[in-house]
């Protein structure tokens, strides 16, 4: 990894090397002629540019001779002056009525060159990418936008089909935060058992929010956990909701997969159609409250047919899973007197999702032949509720600009199974089931203070909070034929799902308590250094302390540099520490009931397993970006990350001391979370080339993203009781899933041309290889796939468009291997392009 860094810095050397320079220099005034701190003054398009000093005055060098200089500043109206090869630049701002800026995904300051912009955080328009996207949600605009992020549907049997939990740089689904607005998002109750993203993990539902409710999406792909606390340390993303008002925008669409290996003869399935609305209300004092209604239906897929003749199916329907789904956001601002504002923003999201299980074949012992002569597959649905609302004040007194808010959110999951039975009922065995679920909630409050003093040093801005958040979580149990064994000789429970019964239900709550202060000093115009450092407390874990350094360094107008360092931590999540279960799994084509215990649970107690401590984690980053003009941008990272005492599912296990205490729960299998590594360590490399230019009468856009990613897994960290049996509780399938969570490379390239009324995208994205442990203990290699996109937008009126498109149009497949092998049951595990196949769509757009 140390090469990667020298490698870096070397090309910082050599690009600077070609900088132009020109420098400008001058002083901002407000419109009482007095000297303005912390104004940004930049080169139009480029990231070059300075912040004023507590005299006003600036300098720096810039590119274009014959370009422009732009001076800006919250509460003061953006002026452009044309440099024309002159040094001295003066500027007057006039102020004007505007509602409270918003920070930096990665900075806590409202006073920042765009440098910062382009080496933190990455910003994307959902406005310029909607219109253009088939699937429109949240991680699909990720994936499709970010190389490092990976999302993918899971495809298991159990509870885990409803999710298709991201990862950033290959960690885990749980070490990224998600805000909205600034402000962090709960999580969803579902804890993943099988697949390969988020096994084991909790993660926040990004698909609970309405693409369309969302204006733009910001990324930072590096720790901050010292920042926005606890779950910080793969990276952050801030969903920021639409603020447009007197505006109506209608979008509707419908699209359908190729039906390759299906088992029928139909040439498509999957249909999906979707519909959304925005529009936002006017309120006085450009205040505003913009509403966002969306729905989605999609049938299911099924890709069951296998590549030996079916002769090794053990599902007849295998796919991604039937969903429907309504939501509805808000968000809102009114400005208030006295530099002051009220804001609100939420929403209620509802979704249903319908999953067929394994076949229960004739002759199966659980199927009864008399009941369904032919087989059967239990359909499993799940009715998931999320909801969340925020409200705040913005204020200034005494330069010190003061944001108090509030808010809750919650996650509740319902299961019932239908076409099903109970074995061990017999032939009078009812087919329709509830099996419970579970459920979570946070209510948070924050007050965070930020003020920027233009006459220390060149600038600084310190910044100080505090947080105050409160957790819940439930398992509901589920009717009594659902989870209770009639007959012990027979198999338990509902088949598909059995649910939560008496021994699963449990109600856990826990106070968290945080506080922080974030530094950020210019030394110079082109210099800053950043200092932030959190003290948290969880009720049932106790302290953590997290620090993070950091250096921003403009080289030349070209060339922009940044580094950073890390101590984070991540603390167990409650459905981590009080899950528990007994599901199916199939191993080699047979069923095993697996009994999922919390360490607390008298059997985990009775083989040495300890509490759940918090995972600590150390990075380093140093990221270069140059731009030596409006059309080319090169930006290249380099990321060390070290996370101590990772937590992981362990493997499914058989342990002869506690065989009796299993047999009597009906489970031949055991399952548990842990601190089970002593480390994993994640270094890589992210690139990033932009490259802009006019084409006939059209402009093109050209981007090439890439992210080289390698994951390396510690020791097994057994506890004292635990000798000699650290493997096999951790074996090497269940560390090769872990790092399943992102190929060892993956390459976008993406050609957008518009002209006029015209606008087309083609995408082309390579996902690099996995390899993953199967149930004959085969270590698999799933060779590279590329993956073709394409989309083409044609405006009828101005205010009314029609798209059409396809992805994945060579029809691409993750390697086909036995089901009897994958932990599907189905030809493909869940990685690299998916298993739904080609998408065709149609989409109309309106603006009123």
């Amino acid at each position: 990894m140390n090469r990667v860094f020298y490698l870096i810095i070397l090309l910082g050397l050599s690009l600077q090397a070609i900088s132009q320079k020109l420098k400008v220099q001058g002083e901002v005034v407000g419109p009482d002629g007095l000297p303005l701190a912390g104004v940004s003054v930049k080169e139009k398009g480029l990231a070059s540019g300075a912040i004023t000093d507590a005299q006003g005055k600036y300098s720096f060098y810039v590119v274009d001779v014959n370009g422009s200089l732009q001076a800006s500043a919250p509460g003061y109206t953006l002026q452009e002056e044309p440099i024309n090869a002159q040094s001295t630049h003066h500027f007057r701002l006039q102020k004007t009525p505007i509602l409270h800026p918003r920070v930096l995904l990665g900075s806590r300051s409202f006073q920042h060159a765009d440098a910062d912009t382009l080496l933190g955080s990455r910003s994307i328009s959902v406005k310029e990418v909607l219109p253009l996207l088939g699937v429109a949600d949240v991680n699909h605009l990720l994936s499709y936008m970010e190389a490092s992020f990976n999302a993918r549907q899971q495809l298991s049997a159990d509870g885990t089909f409803q999710l298709a939990p991201g990862s950033i740089r290959g960690l885990g689904a749980d070490q990224m935060l998600v805000l909205v607005n600034g402000k962090r998002r709960h999580q969803s109750a579902v804890m993943s058992l099988l697949g390969t993203i988020g096994r084991g993990q909790t993660s926040t539902d990004l698909n609970a929010i309405p693409l369309a409710a969302i204006d733009r999406v910001e990324i930072l792909t590096e720790g901050a956990v010292a920042q926005y606390g606890s779950d910080a340390v793969g990276g952050v993303i801030n969903l920021i909701l639409k603020e447009s008002s007197q505006e109506l925008l209608v979008h509707a669409s419908s699209g359908v997969n190729r039906a390759s290996h299906s088992l029928g003869q139909q040439s498509f399935d999957g249909l999906h159609t979707a519909a959304n609305l925005n529009y936002g209300f006017g309120l006085p004092q450009k205040g505003f409250i913009n509403v966002t209604g969306d729905f989605n239906l999609a049938q299911a897929t099924n890709r069951a047919q296998t590549a030996n003749k079916n002769s090794d199916m053990i599902r007849q329907q295998f796919g991604n899973p039937q969903v429907g789904s309504g939501a509805l956001f808000l968000n809102g601002r009114m400005p208030l007197k006295n530099e002051s504002e009220l804001y609100v923003f939420g929403g209620l999201s509802r979704r249903n999702w319908l999953n067929l299980a394994h076949t229960r074949f004739p002759g199966d012992p659980r199927n009864i032949d008399q009941v369904y002569p032919e087989g059967y597959n239990p359909q499993v649905k799940s009715l998931s509720d999320d909801g969340s609302m925020a409200i705040g004040l913005k204020t200034v007194r005494k330069g010190w600009d003061i944001d108090l808010s509030t808010s809750v959110g919650f996650n509740q999951n319902r299961y019932s199974l239908t076409e099903s039975l109970n074995p061990s009922q017999g032939p009078l065995s009812q087919h329709e089931f509830k099996a419970g679920g579970f459920q979570r909630a946070e209510s948070m409050t924050n007050i965070d203070f930020s003020r920027y003093f233009g006459h220390m040093l060149q600038g600084v801005n310190v910044a100080f909070g505090a947080e105050y958040r409160y957790e819940t979580y439930k398992i509901v149990t589920g009717e009594r034929p659902a989870y209770y064994n009639y007959l012990f000789e027979l198999a338990t429970g509902a088949q598909g799902f059995p649910g939560f019964g008496p021994d699963n239900a449990t109600e856990n709550s826990r106070m968290n308590a945080d506080g922080y202060v974030d530094v950020e000093a210019n030394f110079s115009p082109n210099l800053r250094f950043d200092a932030s450092v959190r003290y948290a407390y969880y009720q049932n874990q106790g302290s953590a302390i997290a620090g993070k350094l950091g250096l921003r360094y403009i080289m030349g107008p070209t060339l922009s540099a940044k580094v950073s360092v890390e101590s984070g931590f991540r603390a167990p999540s409650l459905p981590q520490q009080h899950f528990s279960s007994i599901y199916s799994v199939y191993q080699k084509g047979v069923p095993q009931d697996v009994l999922v215990v919390p360490v607390g649970h008298p059997i985990a107690k009775s083989l040495g397993l300890q509490d759940l401590k918090m995972e600590q984690s150390q990075q380093a980053r140093i990221g270069l970006l140059f731009q030596p003009d409006q059309q080319f941008t090169l930006g290249v990272d380099a990321y060390y990350v070290q996370v101590k005492k990772r937590i992981g599912l362990s493997s499914l296990i058989m342990d002869p001391t506690v065989a009796p205490e299993l047999d009597a729960l009906h489970a031949n299998q055991l399952q548990f979370l842990s601190n089970a590594l002593t480390s994993t360590t994640t270094s890589g490399i992210d690139a990033n080339l932009g490259y802009r230019f006019f084409l006939g009468e059209g402009s093109l856009d050209a981007r090439l993203q890439a992210n080289f990613n390698w994951m390396d897994l510690g020791a097994n960290s057994p506890s004292p009781l635990l000798d000699g049996k650290s493997n096999p509780y951790f074996g090497l399938r269940e560390r090769y899933l872990l790092m399943a969570a992102a190929p060892n490379s993956k390459i976008n390239l993406s050609v957008n041309y518009k002209q006029d009324r015209f606008n087309a995208l083609l995408r082309l994205v390579r996902y690099g290889q996995h390899q993953l442990y199967n149930w004959n203990e085969e270590l698999v290699t799933y060779s590279p796939k590329l993956g073709l996109d394409a989309s083409f937008q044609y405006l009828l009126q101005q205010n009314i468009s029609v798209t059409l498109g396809g992805e994945n149009l060579l029809n691409v497949f993750p390697d086909a291997t036995s089901p009897t092998l994958t932990e599907t049951g189905g030809s493909w595990e869940a990685l690299q392009t998916g298993i739904a196949g080609t998408y065709l769509f149609l989409k109309v757009g309106l603006a009123f």
